[in-house]
């Protein structure tokens, strides 16, 4: 099973302020927490951020159905939680591929998702994180790869 990781989002379809993408930023690479602190946020870390949180949420849930017998989360702070349910209350339906919109009232996201979806991503990071154009070709995140003991 694969999950897109989009990050071809229209301005306009753009959701979160400056502290709302540097929060959702370190939570995918919290060891560049000062990098990010220090970036300029652009309308594609923006996207880079809405992108990473929308497939992660997408790919938990999913992965909720597979995987059901593991518990273990990253724990987000209520802070991301809150962006993370503005970004469900604000996203189309049609972003999600496996949620609905009930299921989406309770986010989790699973650590081994937030780790591949990290790693998957390092090199999109790095372009917006040094202010680079972000690359807006779709990276699919492989759920079959994600070793189920780290789930």
């Amino acid at each position: 099973m694969s999950i897109s990781i989009k990050t071809s989002f229209r301005d306009d379809e753009l959701i979160f302020d400056d502290e709302e993408t540097r929060l959702i930023l370190k939570f995918f690479w919290p060891e560049q927490a000062s990098r990010i602190n220090a970036m300029v946020v652009t309308n594609d870390a923006r996207r880079l951020a809405q992108g990473v949180l929308m497939a992660s949420i997408d790919a938990s849930h999913a992965m909720g159905f597979i995987a059901a017998l593991f518990k273990s989360t990253a724990g987000p702070s209520a802070s991301l939680q809150q962006i993370a349910r503005k970004f469900v209350r604000s996203a189309l339906q049609h972003h999600f591929k496996h949620a609905r919109a009930k299921d989406l009232e309770d986010i989790q996201i699973y650590e081994s998702i937030r780790r591949e979806v990290s790693r998957s991503c390092r090199s999109r990071f790095e372009q917006v994180v040094n202010g680079m154009e972000l690359s807006l070709i779709p990276i699919l995140l492989h759920l079959g790869t994600l070793n189920s003991a780290a789930a």
